[in-house]
């Protein structure tokens, strides 16, 4: 369960931090815009398996 929760606190404040980013990207250049929002979608998606690898690395003892 810590799992979950930490999980989904960790990508509400990487999506959190992205939308700070794209509303300075829109305030300074408008087509930076798709490549910052790309990038931390990528970003997300990478410490969620990094994550998740740790969580089954820890809890495949058990079993």
């Amino acid at each position: 369960m810590k799992f979950i929760v930490a999980s989904v606190g960790i990508v509400a404040s990487l999506v959190a931090l992205k939308e700070l980013v794209v509303a300075i990207a829109f305030v300074f250049d408008y087509s930076k815009i798709a490549l910052v929002s790309i990038l931390f979608f990528v970003e997300i998606g990478i410490y969620l398996v990094i994550i998740e690898k740790r969580y089954m690395r820890k809890h495949e003892k058990a079993f």
